[in-house]
């Protein structure tokens, strides 16, 4: 009987270009590229190893510079990579796709003509079908083709000038018109396996700005990423060829940096840190289940009910938060449990969760019950528990979808505010200098012009010391800013300026008043009149966190979520696919409301909380 493995994978077609080594399991082996073989020693290939599987081998051969060299150009070496394992088997496939296309009519094109019948002058969200994901959308067409552009006055998609401040996007469409589907994905771009270098962001970046303009003649104003060096030098690089786009750091992620700040400052809470999520991750294993229900038994003694304990989760901000929290909150059940089930002194020590040989007693690790006995480290948790409190609070507002640059200057003030009154001085030195650097990295014009065309704000809480901040200097913001944006020059814009800074009607406060703080709707009001000034204003304060074409990884899918009970609400979501939902007050989340609620959720994919 033949022992060879059944359905052995055969060798792609990039085996040619790479030489085995040794195995690296029983289905996979390791390799190196047969250029760098030919040009490095032996030492220094080693480090260049990978699997040999078609996706590593495409990765390493496309950013090989000795591959590049030996097949000639880059652009032979994208043909290279970018061929199929079988061409009769891309030809079948093709022509499976065009009759698919043909019987069903989704093509490419006639689901971007379907999309701009649905809104023909759309500015700032586009949409492009996904590569392979043509025949999902089949349902979709097949069941709208009745629609006629009568439906338009049902939808309403979000765009320039509209009040992005709300979330109900779409409104009541009639029973013959509402989808059967369950989800649409248009637009993606995903380089995840890609490496992370500034050459290969920017023109990813350009292709999703030529995408608006040349397939929906849309008008991208704003572009936000996260704050990793690849983004910001691209970013550097990309300001200086589009003038009129704004590019932005990613606010939260901003937010959650300076909370790895604190970390980085000060040892003692890293170490208790650490050994919280220590104490998290021992209450949430299986093999621990005889002291996760000894726990739970005497919770319900002390309590009247069960408390959870929190895990953290690197991708999901705030967790930290909720982890010291959680443990907090079962502070006296946890010594408790530690007291009752520590080993005596008399018995041998052991590191390990034991059994004794004499009376069967399950012993707690020593070192659990001795982190749960130090006094020292729960103040130190309770401590970092209230450090953490204001950053969460700024957190949720700021990875919310109705987060403007005001907000964020108020949120660094928060933080400002909050060092100056801590009572570690050295600590309190240290992150208030951070906060600073940070403060450098952002556009400041951009935010302090946010601040001062807030009718609410203006300069009052502004430093009157400070001598550049003034409304002359204010008014070169304004017209440096215009001319970027616009591509001309002003022509009344200092002269409305002067008109808002003397608070001349309408930009008095008794105006602004009637439009309840919605100041995006009080310069749509203004914008008549006011045109110079307002079109700055409203570019200023129609960029958010979410709304924006945010490409914190350069990847981004954007859904409608059509929902039966929604609409019969007449609702309909509009739901990034990156996010979590949030509330705006921390104080309205379960796991931080100590009146109310009664018991942590066990499942933490419950929890309030918004993934990076």
């Amino acid at each position: 009987m033949s022992t060879k493995r059944k359905n052995k994978p055969k060798n792609h077609r990039l085996t040619q270009y790479i030489k085995v080594l040794s195995k690296q399991n029983s289905w996979n082996n390791y390799a190196v590229c047969l250029a760098c073989s030919e040009n490095l020693e032996e030492n220094e290939l080693s480090k260049l190893t990978f699997t040999n599987k078609k996706p590593q081998v495409k990765n390493h051969l496309k950013n090989c510079e000795y591959f590049k060299k030996k097949i000639g150009s880059q652009e032979e070496v994208g043909a290279i990579i970018n061929l199929t394992d079988n061409e009769n088997e891309e030809i079948e496939k093709n022509k499976h796709l065009r009759a698919d296309s043909d019987s069903g009519k989704i093509g490419r094109e006639k689901v971007l003509r379907y999309l701009e019948s649905m809104q023909s002058n759309l500015n700032t969200v586009f949409f492009k079908t996904i590569e392979g994901e043509i025949s999902s959308t089949r349902s979709f067409v097949s069941t709208s083709t009745s629609i006629t552009s009568s439906s338009k006055r049902h939808l309403h998609l979000v765009k320039t000038g509209d009040n992005v401040l709300e979330n109900i996007l779409v409104q009541t469409p009639t029973k013959k018109e509402q989808p059967i589907f369950e989800r649409l994905l248009l637009k993606a771009s995903d380089i995840s396996s890609e490496r992370e270098r500034m050459i290969e962001i920017i023109p990813k970046i350009e292709g999703l700005i030529k995408d608006a303009r040349d397939d929906l003649d849309a008008k991208v104003i704003a572009i936000i990423s996260d704050s990793a060096a690849a983004y910001a030098e691209a970013q550097y690089r990309l300001r200086l060829e589009y003038p009129h786009i704004v590019f932005l750091l990613c606010f939260a992620h901003q937010c959650q940096l300076a909370i790895c700040d604190i970390f980085k400052e000060s040892p003692s809470l890293k170490n208790a840190s650490f050994k919280a999520i220590t104490i998290a991750a021992y209450f949430k294993s299986g093999n621990n289940s005889y002291f996760i229900d000894k726990l739970r038994d005497i919770q319900k003694e002390l309590y009247k009910k069960y408390y959870s304990i929190m895990v953290p989760c690197e991708t999901r901000w705030n967790s930290h938060y909720y982890c010291f929290k959680s443990l907090v909150r079962s502070k006296q059940a946890l010594r408790n449990l530690a007291i009752q089930h520590e080993r005596p002194q008399s018995a041998p020590a052991e590191a390990s969760t034991s059994t004794s040989n004499n009376t069967n007693e399950i012993y707690l690790n020593k070192d659990i019950c001795k982190i749960l006995l130090d006094n020292n480290w729960w103040d130190t948790i309770e401590a970092l528990q209230e450090i953490l409190l204001p950053y969460c609070v700024v957190l949720n507002k700021l990875q919310s979808d109705k987060a403007r640059l005001f907000e964020l200057l108020h949120a660094l003030g928060y933080f400002i505010q909050f060092w100056n009154q801590y009572s570690n001085v050295e600590l309190r030195g240290k992150m208030i200098e951070r906060l600073e650097k940070r403060w450098y990295q952002w556009e400041q014009p951009l935010l302090l012009l946010s601040f001062m065309l807030h009718p609410k704000y203006r300069l009052a809480y502004f430093n009157s010391g400070i001598e550049n901040l003034t409304f002359i200097t204010l008014g070169r913001y304004l017209t440096y800013y215009y001319k970027a944006w616009f591509q001309k020059r002003p022509t009344r814009l200092l002269l409305d300026f002067e008109d808002y800074c003397q608070k001349i009607e309408p930009f008095n406060d008794e105006t602004f008043n009637q439009f309840g703080d919605d100041v995006f709707k009080f310069w749509k009001y203004v914008e008549g009149n006011y045109k110079e000034l307002a079109s700055i204003a409203l570019r200023i304060f129609g960029i958010c966190n979410d709304k924006v074409l945010s490409i914190s990884k350069l990847y981004a899918s954007i859904n409608f979520s059509f929902r039966k009970k929604e609409l019969q609400k007449n609702k309909i979501e509009f739901l990034d696919l990156n996010a979590k939902p949030v509330n705006d007050n921390l104080q309205q989340n379960p796991a931080n409301d100590d009146d109310d609620f009664d018991e942590i959720i066990r499942d933490e994919d419950n929890i309030i909380t918004s993934e990076r």
